[in-house]
C-alpha cells in the first residue's frame, strides 16, 4: 500500500532516450509515450516511468493504492494472475481496436 502522497505530478511525454518500466522493466523506447511521476511520499521524494500498458492496468484494475514497482505482486495477490498476461491482453486488445480502425 503506498502512503498518500504530500504532493505529486503526472505527466505523459515522449522519452527522450530509452528507459525501464518500474512495473515489468521493460524498456520505453526513445520517442515512445510513458507516464512519469514525481512526488513525495512519506518525507522521500521520487519519480517513476511506468510504460502506458502498465499504467493503463494500474488504472483499469483500480490498483492506484499499490506503492510503485509493486504491481506484479498486487496483480498476483488479488487476481491470482500475472502481470505478464495482463500485459498480453492488454496488447491484444489494443492491437484489435487498431486494426479494427
Amino acid at each position: 500500500m503506498m502512503e498518500e502522497p504530500e504532493f505529486y505530478v503526472v505527466r505523459k511525454p515522449r522519452a527522450s532516450k530509452s528507459y525501464r518500466c518500474c512495473e515489468c522493466h521493460n524498456e520505453i523506447t526513445k520517442g515512445e509515450q510513458y507516464e512519469y511521476v514525481f512526488g513525495r511520499w512519506g518525507g522521500s521524494v521520487g519519480h517513476y516511468r511506468t510504460c502506458l500498458i502498465c499504467a493503463g492496468i494500474r488504472d483499469d484494475q483500480h490498483f492506484d493504492e499499490v506503492a510503485f514497482g509493486e504491481l506484479a505482486e498486487a496483480i498476483r495477490e488479488e487476481l491470482g494472475t500475472t502481470l505478464d498476461s495482463l500485459r498480453d491482453m492488454r496488447k491484444a486488445m489494443i492491437t484489435e481496436v487498431v486494426n479494427d480502425g
